[in-house]
């Protein structure tokens, strides 16, 4: 019998559970919170990339529910397709997907001006489209390792990154950030409720010449030195009022991908499983998530709209 996506989720990265350092390739920075440094780098970076390639070309088309018709995410004059699931219990996913125009044009894009800001400098850009972002902080970064065994990956991956991050969120968005690094993400609530701490593995790559996918997964560096914010340092080191606030820890995965279609178009998909944690209800974030979701699209159109006339 086949094995589903849900039957094997133990063995999958892509979930709502943050990996320890102990389940990350060795790093300079982990090497006080890694006992054992016995996960080989290239072949965890092909798994991720390869279950995100499985992810938007296999479960979304068979696991997913469209929500309702296409809507307008203005400015952009491609409509947004909402889908959702239940994949995994506990984990609901939400989805979306949009078909544009390859041209750089007001409502629309390129190719390169999405590679441009979805896949080089994610983290960067997105503090640049997304109100709610105030920081995008790196922890950790694989690229330069990575780069020294490109040749070992093969096809379809080229140009393969990772990073972590922070994000820091000043409004509710569902979105974070980029490359083969550990970024911490922050983002600000309305009030009362406390700023959100995202902290996400970013792995990505080009998988042929015009298309490319981005996975993010959750990750645990509250004992790592290096860290600002899930370590609790940020309490005295922060550089700004804002930046010393408290921080609630939020938990955020989601794999987003780009292809050309030979057609003059190109798909742009984007699927997402998250919890603001706190005690923001579960019910109350899954009705805020698709809005937040389709709103992305047409947030980048305008950033890069804004570009091209600066």
């Amino acid at each position: 019998m086949e094995t589903t996506y849900a039957q094997s989720s133990g063995q999958r990265r892509l979930r709502m559970q943050p990996l320890t350092p102990e389940q990350l390739p060795p790093h300079p920075t982990l090497s006080t919170a890694q006992s054992q440094q016995n996960v080989d780098l290239t072949k965890f970076a092909r798994e991720v990339l390869e279950e995100a390639l499985e992810f938007s070309d296999t479960v979304i088309a068979s696991t997913f529910q469209k929500k309702g018709s296409p809507r307008p995410s203005p400015p952009s004059t491609a409509n947004v397709q909402l889908l959702s699931s239940d994949l995994i219990k506990g984990e609901s996913w939400c989805a979306r997907q949009s078909v544009h125009e390859n041209a750089p044009l007001d409502g629309t894009a390129s190719y390169d001006e999405l590679e441009g800001v979805l896949f080089h400098d994610h983290s960067e850009h997105e503090m640049g489209y997304t109100p709610g972002i105030f920081d995008a902080h790196k922890v950790l970064d694989w690229s330069e390792q990575l780069s020294a065994i490109a040749v070992e990956f093969g096809e379809p991956f080229d140009q393969v990154s990772m990073e972590s991050k922070r994000l820091r969120i000043q409004q509710f968005s569902s979105r974070k950030t980029d490359r083969r690094p550990v970024y911490e993400m922050c983002h600000e609530l309305p009030g009362p409720l406390n700023k959100r701490l995202f902290t996400t593995l970013v792995v990505r790559a080009k998988t042929r010449a015009q298309s490319f996918v981005v996975a993010q997964i959750p990750v645990d560096i509250s004992n790592v030195s290096q860290a600002l914010y899930a370590n609790g340092r940020h309490r005295t080191d922060g550089d700004s009022e804002k930046t010393r606030d408290k921080m609630t820890f939020g938990i955020y995965t989601s794999i987003e991908r780009v292809k050309d279609q030979d057609d003059g178009h190109m798909m742009w998909e984007m699927a997402v499983a998250s919890d603001a944690g706190g005690f923001l209800p579960m019910p109350v974030q899954k009705v805020s998530i698709p809005g937040a979701v389709a709103k992305d699209v047409g947030l980048v159109m305008d950033y890069l709209a804004k570009r091209r006339q600066a």
